[in-house]
């Protein structure tokens, strides 16, 4: 291969006006059309308009549109229905009390997109977990060291190592994770992967990149070094001393937060002070003034090409008459205390969150003392500033936490081209042809342990592409806990889906959920030739082969998944593109059949992926032939 890119290299004709083919390219950007009003619960509602995006001497590219989303996320701790202080023990450590989820697009729920009046993209839930696979096939480790912290995914995926899960019988007591004599929850009912740190306080043990750090069961002391990766994001500009000076244990980097050293009890001066981080949008961690409420600021950024497939095929136009709909998970949840005052919140219920889909929050597993007498935490996740909330008694929005960046914005790009150049492409251009891969979604609840299922997909797709079966613990049954122990306030949980758990990092992850005899049926016809019913079997030949360049040679392919990793968290794709023209252009059926081999009951999300097209007037920005 490497003889064969030499000589081709060498054949390539090489002149010094080829170098570009651009006058100049300018970003530009655009704010929603909210006007500063978003929901505060459930699905916040973001609107863009989009037809603005003209310029009859220049051409913008839809395929490098990113999204801007200023977030603010809040935390307080309950007691008696009150908000109350963080214990003076812990707030230099209080910026890692929250953080989030795998990826900036766990915040987008949905999404439509219209262009020149027409549907482009519609509506499907769920698109966030559909692009957490994507974007772990697509992306090379390159990809993913220059743009991972950028896109909100941190600079490692989430461990798979240091998941737990706490199931109905798990033993109710006091302790959180590391401590002596703790049973259960370990670091949250039901799966949970939210512990940021390498050891434990005490323990002695040696933090390493998230392995397992002591002798003893398989997992002591792992530790999410992703989400570690992710809340290291976010710089603390908290003074590190409430007016005693540092110590080697709570000594500071002196960045962004001013150090009192030994002998003095004057504040030194940081590199760079909390406005100046907002004055260039930093991610940044603040207390109030009474060091009641935890305070993060920061701006998501979510690439179109990501959530909409077609935005990434679509060619540069001189117009974009577009108007972009998304549908943001905010909320905010929280969690109790297992024992008052003396332990991380690990416990959570479905009545004590008003996200409804996903959660992007994570409330970290931390054996500190949380506050005195604190009996629950509250945290939740808004866009722009914070709103009013009720939970445990605690208000977050009176805090009056809010982003410097006061609405949604979307960057584009205007090029201009050369004058020979613009004259060729667009009179080669007035009917170009984009095809992309789109979706359908279903979902199917309530398989118990043991049971085949069977059932219709979707009816009347062409161009089918491929199916993608999303395993979860069932929203039924997970995050039940069989009580007892020294829990007098945790009464009446309601289970919940591992989607809205602000322990767990699903959707990014799920859970070691095995399906065998697995089948895909398109029109009638069994795509597999043999049923699935093994690990490798079903990462060798489907998953590990999802969007790679060259699926066979190494070194040209791409893509973060490993067996292992695919082990403990299960993703099951089927290929369904291979076939005649006639039977691809041709509506069809699909049908799944499968048996839980797990000992859980579980709930799939089912993404039915196919081929899209249109035909796009680049002169004009008119779309047709829909």
């Amino acid at each position: 291969m490497s003889d064969t890119y030499e000589f081709l290299k060498s054949t390539t004709p090489q002149a010094l006006e080829n170098d570009t083919p651009y006058v100049s390219k300018k970003w530009n950007y655009i704010s929603d059309i909210n006007q500063g009003v978003y929901s505060g619960a459930g699905i916040s509602l973001v609107q863009f308009d989009l037809s603005s995006i003209f310029n009859s001497s220049s051409l913008v590219d839809p395929a490098q549109m990113f999204l801007s989303i200023p977030l603010t996320y809040v935390a307080a701790y309950s007691q008696a229905s009150a908000a109350i202080a963080v214990a003076s023990g812990n707030i230099r450590g209080a910026w890692a009390t929250c953080g989030l989820k795998q990826g900036f697009f766990q915040v987008v729920h949905g999404a439509d997109l219209q262009v020149d009046g027409k549907t482009i993209e519609q509506f499907q839930p769920y698109t966030n977990a559909l692009v957490s696979f994507k974007m772990l096939s697509q992306m090379s480790q390159d990809d993913y060291n220059a743009y991972g912290i950028t896109l909100g995914m941190g600079s490692v995926l989430d461990n798979p190592i240091s998941m737990r899960y706490s199931n109905l019988n798990s033993t109710v007591t006091s302790g959180a994770y590391g401590t002596a004599g703790a049973q259960g929850p370990i670091g949250g009912n039901g799966m949970n992967n939210s512990a940021p740190f390498a050891a434990p306080t005490g323990t002695g043990s040696v933090g390493d990149f998230g392995d397992q750090t002591a002798y003893g069961p398989q997992g002591t002391y792992a530790y999410n070094k992703g989400y570690f990766s992710r809340i290291n994001r976010i710089v603390d500009t908290t003074a590190c001393s409430l007016g005693t000076a540092i110590t080697a244990a709570g000594q500071v980097s002196g960045l962004y937060s001013s150090p009192i050293y030994p002998g003095t009890l004057t504040s030194n001066p940081a590199v760079m002070t909390t406005t100046q981080c907002q004055n260039e949008f930093r991610g940044t961690f603040s207390l109030d003034s009474t060091n009641t409420y935890m305070q993060w600021n920061d701006i998501a950024i979510v690439r179109l090409s990501d959530i909409f497939d077609s935005m990434g095929k679509w060619p540069l136009a001189k117009k974009f008459n577009g108007l972009l709909r998304l549908y943001l998970n905010t909320g905010a949840c929280g969690a109790q205390m297992l024992s008052t005052g003396t332990t991380s919140p690990t416990v959570f219920s479905a009545t004590t969150s008003t996200f409804v889909n996903t959660c992007p929050l994570l409330i970290s597993n931390l054996t500190l003392p949380a506050s005195s007498g604190a009996t629950a935490l509250v945290a939740g996740l808004f866009i722009a500033r914070a709103q009013t909330t009720s939970i445990f008694g605690v208000n977050l929005g009176l805090s009056n936490s809010a982003n410097p960046q006061t609405s949604c914005r979307l960057y584009f790009p205007q090029v201009e081209l050369k004058a020979l150049t613009m004259d060729r492409y667009i009179s080669e251009n007035r009917s170009k042809k984009v095809v992309w891969r789109a979706s359908l979604f279903n979902q199917f609840s309530n398989i118990t342990t043991g049971s085949s299922f069977s059932g219709l997909v979707q009816s009347g797709v062409s161009n089918i592409e491929g199916v993608l079966i999303l395993p979860f613990i069932s929203a039924s049954t997970h995050g039940l806990l069989s009580g007892g122990g020294a829990t007098s306030q945790i009464t009446g949980i309601v289970p919940f889906s591992q989607l809205i758990s602000p322990f767990d990092t699903a959707p990014a992850t799920s859970a070691p959920i095995s399906l065998t005899n697995l089948q895909v049926m398109v029109g009638g016809q069994n795509v597999l030739q043999n049923v699935l019913f093994y690990n490798f079997e079903n990462f060798l030949e489907q998953v590990s082969l999802f969007d790679k360049i060259n699926r066979t040679d190494f070194g040209l392919s791409c893509g973060l998944l490993n067996q292992y990793t695919w082990e403990q968290s299960r993703q099951y794709y089927v290929d369904c593109s291979r076939g005649q023209n006639a039977d691809l252009m041709t509506p069809r059926n699909v049908n799944i059949s499968f048996t839980n081999n797990s000992s859980q009951t579980i709930d799939c999300l089912i993404f039915t992926l196919y081929q899209d097209s249109c035909i796009i007037d680049t002169e004009t920005g008119a779309v047709s032939g829909r």
